[in-house]
């Protein structure tokens, strides 16, 4: 899938080189005066300034002077003054009436602007050629995944912790690559190859844009644009900050695991990260349960590890944090979990904690003895979370109606959430657990 994705970019980037812009070449400031010294003469005659056959009089001058400067190796001047020469040696003296009623400061920043705006288009016309290409490859393979498609944050969520395949996740059918935190810190913050020439590209378009914007606007031009970013050095240095917080990273640890994701969060470079964070495991054999007594401590800490480190970044109210289990364990009933020597597989229950800004504090749902006296999922009553035998979310249904929840958590609405379940999956989004 890597190959395709270069495939594809690659594809792009010829198709935007090759894609030819509708408009011109940018004027020069000769070609400017020229056209304002035109519109000056037909408001003097317009406004009374000067009589008709002046006027007549001064535009032939300015005609001449512009069939002059369009002969193959003729001089194209942008000095004012220097046009204005040629314009009286065209007409006569009475051609500085031409001056009458505009400044010379007035037609400098006219200039600026009028070249600036011809930039700004010429810039937009090759967005648009991009674009163009872009929708043209779309179109010709709808069903392709496209890094960074949506406002360069892409698609596809990040797996960081994941033990082993199976704990990996896919998008759109396919299987993504599990990313250890040394791999994304060797990746980012050492990159070499093409991403080393992508670094210099962007480089010097910065340069160029900074040349262009900043060499030929004006006071107030200027004065906006150091409103909006000091230096090139601040525009390269962006984000710069949080590759080198990877730096930090020594192993594949929790700790490693949240460096990575709070990173790749302040980067909005995907909007799910997986981080593994164990509780217990697969401890079938487990004397006196005491991993899992020591990896429910230590679990409960990677979570408030996770919580600090948003908090300190003001991040908080941005991120929505949820663990998952697909099942849970024996919590009785069988002989090694009554003699505390381990748990198995159990699909009647598990448990899920969500914390985030749209998310109550509080429990949800619970246990309860099933027929044979081992304990399994309750129903729900959705109106008030609370475990109900009877309640209108069956215990079979409660994990389709986490799902839910976490989607209306998160802000999805109902009606898109609706398309990512089958017809019978049934669940209800609980309200109470939500503070929207």
């Amino acid at each position: 899938m890597g190959r395709a994705h270069h495939i594809i970019l690659a594809w792009i980037l010829l198709s935007i080189g090759i894609a030819k812009p509708s408009i011109a070449a940018p004027h020069d400031r000769f070609y400017w005066l020229t056209e304002i010294n035109k519109a000056s003469a037909v408001m003097i005659v317009e406004r009374g300034i000067v009589p008709k056959p002046l006027g007549a009089k001064i535009f032939d001058a300015i005609t001449k002077v512009d069939a002059a400067g369009a002969q193959p190796g003729a001089a194209r001047s942008g000095d004012y003054l220097k046009v204005e020469q040629d314009l009286m040696a065209a007409g006569g003296p009475d051609i500085s009436r031409l001056h009458s009623g505009r400044s010379r400061q007035d037609i400098g920043s006219t200039t600026q602007r009028l070249i600036t705006r011809e930039d700004f288009l010429t810039a937009f016309d090759k967005l648009n050629s991009m674009r163009e290409a872009m929708l043209a490859l779309a179109a010709q393979a709808p069903d392709a995944i496209i890094p960074a498609y949506t406002w360069g944050v892409q698609a596809q969520p990040i797996t960081l912790g994941a033990s082993s395949p199976s704990e990996g996740l896919s998008y759109a059918g396919q299987a993504l690559p599990i990313i250890p935190p040394l791999a994304l810190k060797a990746t980012l913050t050492s990159p070499a190859g093409p991403l080393s020439n992508l670094k210099a590209m962007r480089d010097q378009t910065l340069s160029q844009l900074d040349d262009l914007y900043r060499g030929s606007a004006n006071p107030a031009q200027k004065a906006y644009l150091d409103s909006l970013i000091a230096s090139q050095d601040q525009v390269r240095n962006i984000r710069q900050d949080l590759l080198n917080s990877l730096t930090a990273i020594k192993d594949n640890s929790i700790a490693s695991q949240i460096t990575a994701a709070v990173a790749l969060i302040q980067m909005n470079v995907t909007p799910v990260i997986a981080i593994h964070i164990p509780f217990g495991g697969d401890n079938h054999s487990d004397q006196d349960l005491q991993a899992e007594v020591t990896q429910h401590v230590s679990g409960a800490q990677g979570i408030q590890a996770v919580m600090d480190a948003l908090g300190m970044l003001g991040l908080t109210d941005r991120v929505t944090f949820a663990t998952l289990n697909v099942f849970g364990r024996n919590l009785n009933g069988i002989a090694k979990v009554m003699s505390r020597s381990g748990r198995d597989h159990y699909g009647n229950h598990s448990v899920m904690v969500m914390i985030g800004k749209n998310v109550t504090p509080g429990v949800i749902g619970g246990v309860m003895k099933g027929a044979s006296g081992a304990y399994v999922a309750s129903d729900i009553d959705s109106a008030t979370g609370t475990a109900m035998p009877g309640g209108d979310i069956p215990a079979a249904q409660t994990h389709v109606a986490a799902a839910r929840t976490l989607g209306a958590a998160l802000g999805i609405p109902d009606a898109d959430m609706s398309n990512d379940f089958v017809a019978s999956a049934g669940g209800k989004i609980v309200r109470t657990a939500l503070s929207m």
